[in-house]
C-alpha cells in the first residue's frame, strides 16, 4: 500500500484510466449543499484496503485517506472549484490483486451569495497549505468557504439569513465553526457547529451570547467568548445602564458548559471604552479573541475596547496576568496597542497581534515581566493602507513568514521571512469581514495509521 497523505498532491495524469474498463462498479455523487464536493461509493465481498485519486484538468493532484479492511467503502472528494470535469480512479487492495474503478462527475456552479475573491499574488508552494479556510462575517455575505492557492472557492456553507460566521477550523474530515446572529441581537443563535466535508452537520453545540471566538483542545473539549451583560449603575450621572463585559464558557467533551472567567470579576468598569456594538446596551470590553496555549494551560483574551490582553489559568479561571499599557511601561518607540485583536505568543516567547495606527498591521512584542514593559520588535504587513475597522488577524506560517487578515479591511495576505508579498486575496472592503484565515495541510495518512 502507498504512504500517501490525505488529499495529497501526487501529479499522475487521468487520461488513461478514464478510458479504461472497469474492474469493479462504484457509484459517484455531488454533495447535495457543497457542490464541488463528490463522493464514490462500493461495497466489497471480503475486506478490503481502498483509496481513490481524482482531480481536474487531466491531472491527478488530489488523494482521499484509505480506508483499511472494510467491506463498505466511502471516499469524500473535496478539494476541487466549481463547473470543473472531477476525474477520479477508485482503488481496491487486497494482497497483492489491486482493481480499479474509473469515473467523472462535473461539480456544480457556486451558488449566490458565496463569497468570489480576487487573487492578485500567488507565488506561494501549494505543497506547504494547499488551501485557506475563511470565515465571513459580513452584512450580506456571512457564509464559510475554503477556497485553494488559486483563489477558488473549493467549499462552501450557506448559512440562513442574519447568521455569520466568525471562526472557521479546518479539522480530520470536516469543519468546526462559531456562528452567530449578524446584529447580535439574538444570544440564542451562538453555536459551535461541525459539519464534515460533504455538508452533513454532525454536531451542534448552542452557548449563548458566543461570539468570535473559541479554542479546540486535545481532550475534546473546548472554550468559548461569550458576552456578559450586566445593570451598572454610572458613579458619576447615577445612570443605571446594561453593559456587556466578556465571559470565558467551557464546554466539556460531553457538551457540558461551565463559566470559568469574567471580565467583571477582576476589571473595574470604566466609560472611556463603551462603544454601541450591541445596540442599547453599551460595549465595555469588546473582547475580539481568544488563544490556547500548546499545553493548554493558559488562555490569552484580548480586550479591544480596553487596549489589553489578559493571560488566564485556563483551570482555575485566574488572572495570571494583565497586558496593556496600564500594567507595563511602554517603551520608546514602541507602537501602542490600539483597538488589539488575535494577540498570541509565538514559539519564541513574543506576543504577537493585530493592532491599528490609523491603519492596521502586525506587531511582534517583547514582554518583559521583570521590568514590566513593553517593546516592538517588529512590525508585519505595514506595507499597505488597509484598516481593519473589525476581525484582523496575523499569525505565524512554517515558512517564517506571517498570514494576515485584515478582516473588515477585505485583504489576506501571507509575507515571506524577508517581509515580501506571496499571496493576496481581495474580497470587499467594507462588505466583507474576514473573520478567521486557516491554511491547512492534507491530514497524515500512513501505513501505520
Amino acid at each position: 500500500m502507498p504512504d500517501v497523505r490525505f488529499f495529497a498532491p501526487i501529479g499522475v495524469s487521468l487520461g488513461f484510466w478514464a478510458g479504461c474498463a472497469r474492474d469493479f462498479e462504484c457509484s459517484v455523487t455531488l454533495s447535495d449543499t457543497v457542490g464541488t464536493v463528490a463522493e464514490v461509493a462500493w461495497q466489497t465481498e471480503s475486506a478490503a484496503d481502498s483509496w481513490v485519486v481524482f482531480g481536474v484538468d487531466g491531472q491527478t493532484n488530489l488523494q482521499s485517506p484509505i480506508v483499511q479492511d472494510e467491506t463498505t467503502h466511502h471516499h469524500t472528494l473535496f478539494g476541487v472549484p466549481s463547473n470543473r470535469d472531477l476525474e477520479y480512479v477508485a482503488y481496491v487492495e487486497q494482497g497483492d490483486n489491486v482493481r480499479t474503478c474509473a469515473g467523472a462527475i462535473r461539480t456544480d456552479s457556486l451558488p449566490s451569495g458565496i463569497p468570489r475573491y480576487d487573487l492578485s499574488v500567488n507565488q506561494t508552494d501549494e505543497s506547504d497549505a494547499p488551501w485557506v479556510a475563511i470565515a465571513n462575517a459580513g452584512n450580506d455575505r456571512g457564509q464559510p468557504v475554503v477556497v485553494n492557492r488559486a483563489g477558488e472557492t473549493v467549499w462552501w456553507s450557506s448559512r440562513q439569513e442574519g447568521i455569520v460566521v466568525t471562526q472557521l477550523e479546518p479539522m480530520e474530515g470536516g469543519v468546526r465553526f462559531l456562528e452567530q446572529d449578524l446584529h447580535r441581537e439574538d444570544p440564542t443563535a451562538s453555536a459551535i457547529v461541525t459539519m464534515d466535508w460533504l455538508g452533513q452537520q454532525e454536531e451542534r453545540i448552542e452557548i449563548s451570547g458566543a461570539h468570535h471566538r473559541f479554542v479546540s483542545l486535545d481532550d475534546g473539549s473546548m472554550v468559548a467568548l461569550a458576552v456578559d451583560v450586566r445593570d451598572w449603575t454610572d458613579p458619576e450621572t447615577g445612570e443605571d445602564l446594561q453593559v456587556v463585559g466578556d465571559r470565558l464558557i467551557a464546554v466539556s467533551p460531553e457538551g457540558d458548559q461551565e463559566e470559568i472567567f469574567s471580565t467583571w470579576d477582576v476589571l473595574e468598569v470604566t466609560t472611556d471604552g463603551f462603544g454601541g456594538f450591541y445596540g442599547d446596551e453599551l460595549d465595555w470590553t469588546h473582547g475580539n479573541s481568544i488563544w490556547v496555549d500548546p499545553t493548554g494551560e493558559t488562555l490569552l483574551l484580548t480586550l479591544g475596547h480596553l487596549d489589553s490582553v489578559l493571560e488566564i489559568d485556563r483551570s482555575t479561571g485566574a488572572l495570571i496576568r494583565q497586558i496593556d499599557a496600564q500594567s507595563h511601561v511602554i517603551t520608546e518607540g514602541t507602537t501602542e496597542f490600539g483597538f488589539p485583536h488575535d494577540a498570541r505568543w509565538t514559539d519564541d516567547g513574543t506576543l504577537l497581534l493585530m493592532t491599528t495606527d490609523v491603519f492596521s498591521f502586525g506587531v511582534e512584542y517583547d514582554i518583559d515581566a521583570e521590568a514590566g514593559s513593553i517593546s516592538e520588535i517588529r512590525r508585519i504587513g505595514d506595507d499597505v493602507e488597509i484598516y481593519a475597522a473589525a476581525l484582523g488577524e496575523v499569525q505565524p506560517m512554517e515558512h517564517g513568514g506571517h498570514l494576515i487578515s485584515y478582516g473588515m479591511g477585505g485583504a489576506i495576505r501571507e509575507l515571506n521571512q524577508a517581509g515580501e508579498v506571496v499571496w493576496e486575496l481581495w474580497g470587499k472592503p467594507g462588505n466583507d469581514r474576514l473573520g478567521s484565515i486557516r491554511p491547512f495541510h492534507s491530514f497524515a495518512v500512513s501505513d501505520d495509521d
